[in-house]
Order: C-alpha cells, then structure tokens, then sequence
C-alpha cells in the first residue's frame, strides 16, 4: 500500500515541452503551481512510480496521489486499488479531466484548477449493530452529508441538492458519484473553485445554473481543498456512524437539504415536470414531497426551486 502522505504519479511521456512531474502539474494552473510549491520539496522513487512530497501536512493521515490529464480521477483510483495499492480513505485528485461524468453519467467539464477527486470508501460499517445493512442502499445520502458537513467547516455554507449536488448560493458548485466494482467503492468529488460552465452552457429548464465555491481556509486550491476534504470527512463518517442510528442520521440529512419545505420542479424524466414542496427524507434516503395535498416519494429525478 502507498504511506501517508501527498505523491504524484510519474508518467511515462512527457509534455510537449518536455515537462514531467510535478513541473507538468505545476504548469497547468497558477493554483497548481502554488501547491507544488506549498507542499514541496517532492522526492523521485522512480521504483514506486510515484513522486512523494517530503513536507507531510498532519492532517494527511492517508496516500492523496496527483495525476495530471487523465481520462477521470475515478478510474485512476480503481486502477490504483486493482494494483492493491490504494487504500481505504485513499484518494487521488486530477489535475484536469477529458471523460468525468456526473449523474446520470452527463460528461463533466474539467478544466484545471478545480477539484476533481476520487477517494476509496469503507466497504463495511464498524457499527453493524446500528446500521446493519442499511449503509449500502443510505450511502450516497450519507457521502452528500458527511462532504456538506466538512464543507461547513471550512467555511463554506452548502446545501445539498438531493440526490448529489452541492449548493452554494443558490448555484451548484459541485457533484458527487458512487461507483462500485466487485466490493470496491469509490466516491468522485468535482468542486468548481477557479471556473464553471457558463449559464448559456447549462441544460435550459432542468439544471441548476453553475457557480464556484468560496472557503475561508487558508488554502483555496485544489490539493489544499481536497486534503482538508478528505481529513474532515474521515472523522466526520467515523464518528457519525459511532454515535447515529439510521433513522436518526435521516434527520441530520434533512437539515441539510436545499429547499426544504419550499416549491420545486420536479423533472422525472424526459419533458415531464410537476410542482411539489419537500418535506424532507425517506427511511431509504429518498425524496419526500407534498403534491396536491398528497405525498408522494421521489426515487430519482432532477430538482430546481420554483
């Protein structure tokens, strides 16, 4: 397995220019050119394939691997854990993406200098006496909130837009997905802090206009954003389920959605669309809502307020 401690993968071709390491990372984006910086001077085990940082900030308690222009952050973590070499809470974060996907697997544009980050979930729960089997079906619920959580913390005021949305302002700032191989999960993490799309560029009528995020810790940079996410968000999911049930974690959920208790429209697919107020969540993690005058519970679909 990768130690503790922040590295970036060593390609085998170079840049154009003849860049390689972390000279190639650096030269994507100013962002990235101060965190190379920041977390340097960076040692070369050309027998591990990795360039590792020999300044290990304390709050690195697990391997982040940085990989420049790659088809997703996703697929280098799983190709990493095929390589059994990528732990659990381990994570890597690209620098640029040109396949991410998003929900529904929409491609997600990925320029450098945002936060494109997948990292390696538990695959069990130490409190199977509280949370049974429930984790497997509650677990994107429970990554949105323990991710809003460790966004509060560093400054940041989201909400989460069910199902895997974070909402900054009344604008998306990011997106979360799950994906699973064999009894292998793996969560991707997109955060937009230096660009978004344009509002020409969204989908007209069913998605929520795009924005980026703002924290008040010292870093706003990617590798420094990313790492602070992944500390956070460890002891967060650890002390959450220790101390929570199901049904209580549900309500800690709700108070974190976006718009509850306000009109949305609701797109279930196609050009199919209806008003309903949310009234918060399921048992199973999913969308409650009052429609004329009755509930009715929501298993996937797309929101945006009225």
């Amino acid at each position: 397995m990768l130690p503790s401690g922040i590295h970036i993968a060593i390609r085998t071709a170079s840049s154009p220019e003849g860049q390689t390491g972390q000279h190639r990372v650096a030269a994507s984006h100013e962002s990235w050119a101060r965190d190379t910086v920041a977390f340097g001077p960076w040692q070369d085990d050309a027998r591990s394939g990795f360039l590792s940082s020999k300044s290990v900030p304390e709050d690195v308690r697990f391997p982040v691997v940085i990989v420049d222009e790659c088809h997703s952050s996703m697929d280098e973590a799983f190709a990493l854990v095929e390589k059994d070499i990528l732990p659990e809470w381990g994570s890597v974060i690209a620098v640029s993406q040109d396949c991410g996907r998003g929900q529904l697997r929409r491609a997600w544009k990925s320029p450098p200098g945002n936060v494109y980050g997948s990292l390696r979930l538990p695959n069990h729960s130490s409190r199977l006496d509280l949370w049974g089997d429930c984790m497997d079906g509650l677990i994107p619920l429970v990554a949105g909130y323990v991710f809003c959580v460790a966004l509060e913390q560093m400054g940041a005021q989201v909400r989460l837009k069910w199902p895997n949305d974070f909402v900054f302002r009344e604008r998306k700032v990011g997106g979360m997905l799950i994906e699973e191989r064999g009894d292998v999960r793996v969560l991707g993490v997109g955060i937009n802090l230096a660009s978004c799309p344009d509002d020409s560029e969204m989908r007209k009528d069913t998605a929520l206009k795009a924005g980026c995020l703002c924290t008040s810790d010292r870093s706003n940079t990617p590798l420094g954003v990313w790492k602070s996410l992944v500390n956070r968000g460890e002891n967060i999911y650890t002390a959450l389920i220790d101390a929570f049930s199901p049904s209580e974690f549900i309500s800690l959920a709700e108070d974190r959605l976006a718009w509850i208790g306000r009109k949305v429209i609701v797109h279930e697919g196609g050009d199919y669309s209806y008003q309903a107020r949310i009234k918060g969540l399921s048992p199973e993690g999913r969308l409650v809502l009052e429609r004329n005058g009755k509930e009715c519970v929501l298993s996937s679909g797309s929101i945006l307020p009225a």
